[in-house]
Protein backbone atom coordinates (compact mmCIF):
# COMPACT_ATOMS: atom_id res chain seq x y z
CA UNK A 1 0.00 0.00 0.00
CA UNK A 2 1.38 2.91 -1.16
CA UNK A 3 1.83 5.97 1.63
CA UNK A 4 0.08 9.53 0.70
CA UNK A 5 -0.46 11.01 4.30
CA UNK A 6 1.65 13.00 5.54
CA UNK A 7 3.94 12.75 8.93
CA UNK A 8 5.95 14.44 11.24
CA UNK A 9 7.98 14.50 14.83
CA UNK A 10 8.35 10.32 14.23
CA UNK A 11 9.80 9.25 17.10
CA UNK A 12 10.30 5.27 17.83
CA UNK A 13 8.29 4.27 21.26
CA UNK A 14 8.82 2.03 24.03
CA UNK A 15 6.64 -0.76 22.96
CA UNK A 16 8.20 -0.91 19.47
CA UNK A 17 5.71 1.24 17.31
CA UNK A 18 6.47 4.67 16.31
CA UNK A 19 3.91 7.53 17.52
CA UNK A 20 4.30 10.81 14.83
CA UNK A 21 1.97 13.03 13.80
CA UNK A 22 -0.30 13.16 10.35
CA UNK A 23 -1.83 15.66 8.94
CA UNK A 24 -6.01 14.59 8.62
CA UNK A 25 -7.93 16.15 5.99
CA UNK A 26 -10.89 17.47 8.02
CA UNK A 27 -8.63 18.03 11.60
CA UNK A 28 -5.06 19.40 10.40
CA UNK A 29 -1.83 17.40 12.45
CA UNK A 30 -3.24 14.97 15.36
CA UNK A 31 -1.21 12.32 17.20
CA UNK A 32 -0.82 9.04 15.87
CA UNK A 33 1.46 5.77 16.65
CA UNK A 34 2.17 3.71 13.43
CA UNK A 35 2.86 -0.25 14.67
CA UNK A 36 3.98 -2.93 12.15
CA UNK A 37 1.27 -5.07 13.71
CA UNK A 38 -2.00 -2.51 13.73
CA UNK A 39 -5.24 -4.16 12.69
CA UNK A 40 -5.67 -1.40 10.01
CA UNK A 41 -3.58 -1.59 6.60
CA UNK A 42 -2.76 2.01 6.59
CA UNK A 43 -1.35 2.10 10.09
CA UNK A 44 1.13 -0.50 9.06
CA UNK A 45 1.63 1.48 5.91
CA UNK A 46 3.03 4.49 7.65
CA UNK A 47 4.60 2.80 9.98
CA UNK A 48 6.56 0.77 6.58
CA UNK A 49 6.99 4.33 5.05
CA UNK A 50 8.65 5.79 8.16
CA UNK A 51 11.03 3.07 8.73
CA UNK A 52 11.87 2.87 5.16
CA UNK A 53 12.74 7.00 4.82
CA UNK A 54 15.05 6.49 8.67
CA UNK A 55 12.77 9.50 9.53
CA UNK A 56 12.01 7.83 13.06
CA UNK A 57 14.35 9.27 16.03
CA UNK A 58 15.02 6.65 18.53
CA UNK A 59 13.22 5.86 21.58
CA UNK A 60 13.94 8.59 24.43
CA UNK A 61 12.80 7.40 27.91
CA UNK A 62 11.02 9.83 29.77
CA UNK A 63 12.88 12.23 32.42
CA UNK A 64 12.73 11.08 36.12
CA UNK A 65 10.39 13.19 38.14
CA UNK A 66 12.16 15.96 40.40
CA UNK A 67 11.34 14.66 43.72
CA UNK A 68 8.92 17.71 45.45
CA UNK A 69 11.27 18.21 48.23
CA UNK A 70 13.71 19.38 45.49
CA UNK A 71 12.29 21.83 43.88
CA UNK A 72 11.84 25.61 44.64
CA UNK A 73 9.45 27.01 46.88
CA UNK A 74 6.67 29.08 44.52
CA UNK A 75 6.58 32.69 45.61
Amino acid sequence: MEVDTEYRNARYNAHGGIDCEILHPRWGWIPFTASPDDVEEHGRAIYAAIVATGDAAPYAPPEDPVPVEDTPPHN
